[in-house]
Formats: C-alpha cells, sequence, structure tokens
C-alpha cells in the first residue's frame, strides 16, 4: 500500500532546525538533485515509492525529497515548507498550494492518480 504522508514526513532526519525550502518528486533515489536529500524509506523501513503500478507495466518510481537550503531575495531568505497536503487528482488545490506535477530528475509525471 500506498505510505502515509505522515509516516514520510516522520522519515525526516531531524538533525536540523532549518526548516524545509523545497520539496521535490524524484523517478530514482540515486538521482536526487544537488542539495537535497531523498526519502527512500518510511520511518518501519518500508520502501517510501508514491508510485504504484500494474502487474505487467514497466517499473515506476517516485520519491519525495527536500532541500533545507534557502537562498535570498533581497537579503531575506526565500519561503519555507510550511505545510503538504496529498490529494487525488480531481480534488480542488487549496488556496497557497502548488502541486508537484512533475519529477525533478526527468520532468515526468510526478504521481499517479494522486498531487502533493
Amino acid at each position: 500500500s500506498m505510505p502515509e504522508v505522515r509516516d514520510i514526513m516522520d522519515a525526516l532526519p531531524g538533525e536540523s532546525e532549518e526548516p524545509i525550502a523545497a520539496l521535490g518528486v524524484i523517478s530514482c533515489p540515486s538521482s536526487v538533485p544537488l542539495g537535497y536529500s531523498v526519502i527512500a524509506r518510511t520511518m518501519e523501513g518500508s520502501d517510501a515509492d508514491l508510485w504504484k503500478d500494474g502487474l505487467f507495466r514497466a517499473k515506476t518510481s517516485r520519491y519525495l525529497c527536500y532541500t533545507r537550503l534557502r537562498p535570498h531575495s533581497n537579503g531575506y531568505p526565500s519561503n519555507v515548507l510550511a505545510d503538504l497536503k496529498l490529494l487525488g487528482e480531481k480534488e480542488t488545490l487549496p488556496q497557497g498550494f502548488f502541486a508537484l506535477s512533475e519529477t525533478l530528475d526527468t520532468s515526468e509525471l510526478g504521481l499517479n492518480n494522486r498531487r502533493v
């Protein structure tokens, strides 16, 4: 079954007090962008793959990645992640949110039937 958002968020390392500045979706844990960390496993040790394939299709996978590095604008740090929602593809995106619709590494569809 697909990991719950809380399981994935609980898997974030807690060593830094810096806020999460950006979140992305990647197709392969080894292709994480520079400055980002990948969430490859849940707290229970399960695979944190957000994409589930049919039995006879080529393997597709999606993982969340994040960075705590914040670019500065006019001498002030940029935005930080304040909230995260997992929505069905037909659910309305709440005001102030944006969808992670493409993978950062391959520009493919971010998630199947869901949006982060």
